[in-house]
């Protein structure tokens, strides 16, 4: 069965201190990890992100265990515009590599940080749609937004599509 949280943070420590603890808990129990940082962050900002709190990090992304992608890669059509159609195809891509891996459950962390105006209803209905699509899989999706970039019915929104929140006071999730 799948779940879909999602976590607000101010800054990027408050994050980290949230996903440490909740990829190091899906490396010691051997499951296929996968972060995508928000626009602009490259992979290896975002290795270094981690790394303070996960050492290995290293080690977890040779063996592929964890996997860092590209946000603009990920999100992003040929014209720079939020495609629903591309990620959740990404999302799935990655999940079947994961299944065929012989990973048993995959935790995937999106981070949309800022979303522009015009991609806000496309990003919502994004949102709607991964409650439909890992319904049935071994999934935890962890959607991460900046609380401070967004408006009281763009967070109404937000939980209208999700499980529940996320919150970690550092201890294992």
């Amino acid at each position: 069965m799948g779940y879909h949280m999602y976590i607000l943070y101010d800054h990027d420590d408050e994050l980290m201190r949230s996903l440490s603890p909740f990829f190091m808990e899906g490396l010691r129990r051997r499951e296929h990890c996968v972060w995508i940082p928000r626009q602009g962050i490259m992979a290896h900002q975002a290795i270094n992100m981690l790394k303070f709190r996960i050492p290995d990090i290293e080690d977890f992304l040779l063996t592929d265990q964890m996997y860092i992608g590209q946000y603009e890669e990920w999100y992003l059509d040929e014209k720079g515009n939020f495609c629903r159609e591309c990620a959740l195809a990404k999302w799935r891509e990655r999940y079947d590599y994961a299944t065929q891996a012989g990973y048993p459950m995959m935790r995937a962390v999106g981070d949309s940080h800022e979303v522009s105006e015009k991609d806000w209803q496309e990003v919502i209905e994004y949102e709607r749609m991964i409650n439909e699509s890992i319904a049935d899989l071994n999934i935890i999706a962890l959607c991460a937004y900046n609380g401070r970039y967004l408006k009281p019915t763009q967070i109404r929104g937000l939980l209208s599509h999700h499980l529940c929140s996320f919150a970690s006071s550092g201890e294992t999730v």
